[in-house]
C-alpha cells in the first residue's frame, strides 16, 4: 500500500513530505529517488515534480496551506489588489523558477550526477586534466596580477580555455543521456506553456539552470568531487606556487571572479540551448 501511494503521483504525497521534511530535503530526495529508480519510475516522478513546481499547484495542498497560515497567524491580506498582484506574482515566479532548493532540484541534482557521470567524464575529463597539467597562469584581476602588461595575454589564455570547455559541451549534445534529455525537454515544454507569453527567456534559463549551473559548472569548479581529477587536487586546493586560476564562485570578488563571469556568459548563451532539446 505505501508503495502504491508513492507511485500515484497525482496525490502530491512526495511534495507534502518535502514540505514537512525541509531540513532533510537532500536525504529525502535521495531516498525517494532510489525507490523510484528501483520501480523504474524515476523519470516519470521527476517530470511530475517539475509539472507541480512549474504550475504552482502545490500551494493548494493542505500541508502548504497549514504552513502558510502558521506563518501568517493574523490572516493579513498580503495581496496588492486583484489586478496588480497576479501579473507581478507570475512574473516573479518565472524569474525565480528553480532558483531555490526544492524536492525537484535536489532530486534532479542527484539524478544528473548518477546518470551523467560517464558523460561528464567523456565531455570534460580530458580538458580539465590538460588544464591541470599545463598549469596555465591566467589571472586577469589588475589588483592581483604580477605584471600589468600580462593582462591582455592572460585574457587570451582564459578565453581560449573557456572556448575549449564550451566547444566540448556544445559538441557533446548527442552523447547526453537520453533520459536526461527527455526530462529537460519536458521541463522546457512545461515552462514554455506556463510562462512563454510572459517571459520568453525562461524556457532557456529553466534548462540551463539545471544543465549548466547544477551540472557542468560545478564539475569545472570542483572536478575531484565529480571524479574528473582522480588523485589530483582541486583548483581551490592547488599546491603552493601553482597558478591554475579557476575561481570558487561567481559571487566571490577575490581571485578570478571575472573568470567565472566570462565562462558563464560564453556557455549560457540562449541561442545555443537548442542543442540539448532532446
Amino acid at each position: 500500500m505505501p508503495k502504491q501511494l508513492l507511485l500515484r503521483f497525482s496525490n502530491g504525497l512526495t511534495h507534502e513530505l518535502a514540505l514537512i521534511m525541509t531540513p532533510d530535503l537532500r536525504r529525502l530526495a535521495s531516498t525517494l529517488l532510489k525507490i523510484f529508480q528501483v520501480a523504474g519510475k524515476a523519470t516519470d516522478w521527476l517530470m511530475s515534480l517539475a509539472e507541480v513546481e512549474i504550475d504552482g499547484s502545490y500551494r493548494d495542498s493542505p500541508v502548504h496551506k497549514l504552513m502558510a497560515e502558521s506563518a501568517n497567524p493574523e490572516g493579513n491580506d498580503l495581496s496588492e489588489g486583484d489586478h496588480v498582484r497576479p501579473a507581478k506574482a507570475t512574473l516573479m515566479d518565472a524569474n525565480i523558477l528553480f532558483r531555490g532548493n526544492s524536492l525537484l532540484t535536489k532530486a534532479l541534482d542527484t539524478h544528473m550526477q548518477r546518470l551523467g557521470r560517464e558523460y561528464l567524464d567523456e565531455t570534460l575529463g580530458v580538458h580539465l586534466k590538460k588544464i591541470a597539467d599545463e598549469d596555465t597562469y591566467c589571472e586577469v584581476d589588475p589588483l592581483k596580477i604580477e605584471r600589468q602588461e600580462d593582462i591582455s595575454k592572460n585574457w587570451k589564455s582564459l578565453l581560449a580555455i573557456t572556448r575549449t570547455i564550451w566547444q566540448a559541451i556544445y559538441t557533446s549534445a548527442q552523447r547526453c543521456p537520453m533520459e536526461l534529455r527527455s526530462i529537460l525537454k519536458h521541463i522546457r515544454t512545461c515552462v514554455e506553456d506556463r510562462y512563454g507569453n510572459i517571459l520568453k527567456t525562461v524556457c532557456y534559463s529553466s534548462v540551463s539552470g539545471f544543465l549548466f549551473l547544477r551540472f557542468f559548472c560545478p564539475a569545472v569548479l570542483n572536478p575531484k568531487l565529480f571524479g574528473l581529477l582522480k588523485g589530483m587536487l582541486n583548483w581551490q586546493g592547488s599546491a603552493p606556487g601553482t597558478h591554475t586560476n579557476l575561481p570558487q564562485s561567481r559571487s566571490s570578488r577575490g581571485e578570478g571572479s571575472k573568470n567565472v563571469d566570462t565562462c558563464y556568459k560564453i556557455i549560457t548563451r540562449p541561442c545555443q540551448y537548442d542543442t540539448f532539446r532532446g
